[in-house]
């Protein structure tokens, strides 16, 4: 089988699967992941985060993109400080007072 038409084929494959994916609905998609997100999964900010940075299924906002992001990296900072200060009385000091190196 020549080199061509097996590339060919790929392309087609790949054409095949992109329309796939856009044949998904993009609102409901969306509203899941806003659920989601209200009901505090960061999984789900940083998808939103995502989406808006990239226009897939929203309209394209690098501003509301960064607000999900920030919203994300809130709430992984706040997971990471009640996991440190469980039975260790030397780490009630916030992460974000610490002193800069």
């Amino acid at each position: 089988m020549p080199l061509r038409s097996c590339h060919a084929r790929n392309q087609n494959r790949t054409s095949a699967r992109a329309h796939t994916h856009t044949r998904s609905s993009p609102p409901t998609t969306q509203l899941r992941l806003q659920a989601a997100a209200n009901a505090g999964s960061t999984a789900a900010l940083l998808s939103l985060s995502d989406r808006y940075f990239t226009g897939l299924g929203v309209p394209r906002s690098p501003h509301t993109a960064l607000q999900y992001a920030n919203l994300a990296a809130r709430q992984i900072a706040q997971d990471v400080e009640k996991s440190h200060s469980k039975g260790r009385p030397w780490a009630n000091r916030r992460i974000a007072d610490a002193p800069v190196p």
